[in-house]
């Protein structure tokens, strides 16, 4: 999110609450697992479509994402 989604922290924080009580709040009644894979997959394609304007935009662009990355963690003393 920080990376190719270009959010800030506060942005990605709030991305990732609404994720998790979406997709934790209705629980799978039978099967292996704790949500359901099509409930992540819908809130996730949200998150994109929200901040890259297309929900199906390739979430990886090669060494740019990982070095900018790289950078961010560096600077958060990580």
């Amino acid at each position: 999110m920080l990376g190719r989604l270009r959010m800030d922290v506060d942005e990605v924080i709030e991305c990732y609450n609404s994720l998790v009580e979406q997709v934790f709040s209705e629980r799978k009644r039978w099967g292996d697992g704790k949500f359901k894979a099509t409930t992540l997959e819908a809130v996730i394609k949200f998150a994109v479509q929200g901040a890259l304007g297309d929900s199906k935009s390739p979430l990886f662009e090669g060494d740019v994402e990982r070095e900018s990355i790289i950078e961010s963690a560096i600077l958060l003393g990580f």
